[in-house]
């Protein structure tokens, strides 16, 4: 059985590790294409990050679980969202959204995100609803969490500074997705830390 600190830290360093990977790749498009990155590219580029941070939380989660199979669907849950987050956000009015309206975009967004990952996710667990439950309300939390540290951020900042910043909004909205959804974790099939 995973203890508090394996399961919060895991998610963390992974919110960390996904949250780097997204700027890093934002920035690396961004770069390669100018001053505005080709909409295609941009997307690509997200797409394939997502399904990596979706990776990486699989990982985490299905090692501290004991379940086998959370990588990949867990990939391609975060790769189908983030395709779908993207087309969104060619919708985005110009201009900064009012502080409400992004926080309540964002918990919107971030539900609709848990639900498609924890509904994946739960065919694998034995206790299906509370997991996917505890998703939305997780995944909402940290999109929250996300959108008022990345608000933080100047746009354009990347180097250490706007890396650091960035691994830690990550981080810290993954520490909060692990505290939701320690509570619906199933037991562990294994052995585990």
């Amino acid at each position: 059985m995973p203890t508090p600190a394996h399961w919060l830290g895991g998610h963390a360093l992974v919110g960390a590790l996904g949250a780097l990977l997204t700027t890093a790749a934002g920035a690396a498009v961004a770069r390669r294409a100018g001053e505005a990155p080709a909409p295609v590219a941009m997307v690509l580029a997200m797409i394939g990050v997502g399904a990596l941070e979706g990776a990486l939380y699989g990982a985490v989660q299905g090692r501290l679980l004991g379940r086998g199979g959370l990588v990949a669907r867990t990939a391609a849950a975060f790769g189908l969202a983030w395709a779908a987050g993207a087309l969104f956000s060619t919708l985005e009015p110009d201009g900064a959204l009012p502080r409400s309206a992004l926080l309540a975009t964002a918990a919107v967004c971030g539900a609709g995100f848990g639900a498609l990952v924890g509904s994946v996710q739960a065919r694998l667990l034995p206790n299906a609803m509370p997991w996917v439950l505890h998703s939305v309300a997780g995944w909402a939390a940290a999109f929250v969490v996300g959108a008022v540290s990345s608000d933080l951020l100047p746009l354009g900042l990347i180097g250490a500074r706007g890396l650091a910043q960035s691994a830690l909004g990550g981080g810290l909205a993954g520490l909060v997705l692990g505290a939701v959804l320690w509570p619906a974790r199933p037991p562990p099939t294994t052995s585990e830390p």
